[in-house]
């Protein structure tokens, strides 16, 4: 097995490609993978679908097999990469896009992080999901301001499918005590809460609760609250004219400081620039980590 280490941004020619502008925040394209996809992540969401080959994705350190008609999806913070057998050829679907490409609902589920990165798509979901898609990648590539917009209709639809296949797709683990754990911590995520507060909620001991939430979820409790907390606070900045600082104590922080480090972290910009600059553009024909 050869391990490619290129990690260059690398110019996709297997597909028509849409005219990038403030209005068009996505990108749908479909092509084959022949090689290695060394680790990366990026700071857009993609979506992938397995039309056809068999590979496997590690997927922040878990390993997972790709079949024809897998999914699965990755969010910013996600590092993921792709390993082929030599000789073999992967035929995908991908769909990346930006924030502002489909409802807050759709992103706050998504960076919530209380899913799995991977599901199985049954055969008449895989034809449905991918009729969407077909519809994303021929109306996103011509430059017309009023099609573009039915693609970004069709992306929603698309992508509010794949969300409701993703919630009926039984957890990695039917632990009641993880999605009790879960549910309280979305209720209370804005309060001084702690991993003693929610263990005892669940009626687990500390240390037991712990490990099963990240053997469950795949982070650590303290790191999946933060994500509670800063996707929140990402709303507030975007759809509110509160002050950074308030809506840094509305979303349950302590402290401006652990407040900055965390959004930096996850954002990968601080809460300002956030704020003040708009959500940088795909480049034309160019994503990161594909050939």
């Amino acid at each position: 097995m050869n391990h490619n280490t290129d990690n260059s941004i690398s110019k996709i020619t297997k597909s028509r490609l849409p005219i990038y502008t403030r209005k068009i925040s996505y990108f749908a394209g479909k092509w084959p993978l022949k090689r290695n996809i060394n680790i990366h992540n990026h700071n857009f969401f993609e979506m992938e679908i397995v039309i056809e080959g068999r590979a496997k994705t590690i997927i922040n350190g878990t390993e997972y097999e790709l079949l024809p008609g897998t999914l699965y999806i990755m969010c910013p913070t996600d590092t993921h990469s792709i390993i082929i057998d030599e000789g073999e050829t992967v035929n995908v679907r991908n769909f990346c896009f930006l924030e502002n490409a489909v409802s807050n609902e759709i992103i706050d589920f998504l960076i919530s992080n209380a899913f799995d990165n991977i599901i199985r798509l049954s055969e008449s979901r895989l034809k449905t999901i991918c009729s969407l898609h077909e519809i994303v990648y021929d109306l996103s590539s011509e430059d017309d301001t009023e099609i573009n917009i039915l693609g970004s209709k069709a992306a929603e639809l698309m992508m509010s499918m794949v969300i409701k296949e993703i919630k009926h797709t039984p957890h990695n683990t039917d632990n009641k005590h993880i999605l009790n754990a879960i549910s309280y911590m979305k209720e209370h995520f804005t309060e001084d809460i702690s991993i003693d507060d929610v263990a005892r909620y669940t009626g687990l001991s500390v240390p037991y609760f712990s490990s099963v939430f990240h053997a469950s979820l795949g982070t650590k409790y303290k790191d999946y609250l933060t994500s509670l907390r800063i996707a929140h606070a990402r709303k507030l900045l975007k759809n509110s004219n509160k002050s950074i600082s308030e809506i840094c104590y509305e979303s349950g922080f302590n402290s401006f400081s652990s407040f900055h480090r965390a959004f930096v972290k996850i954002v990968h910009m601080t809460p300002s620039k956030y704020v003040h600059s708009v959500i940088p553009e795909f480049k034309q024909g160019m994503v990161s980590g594909h050939i």
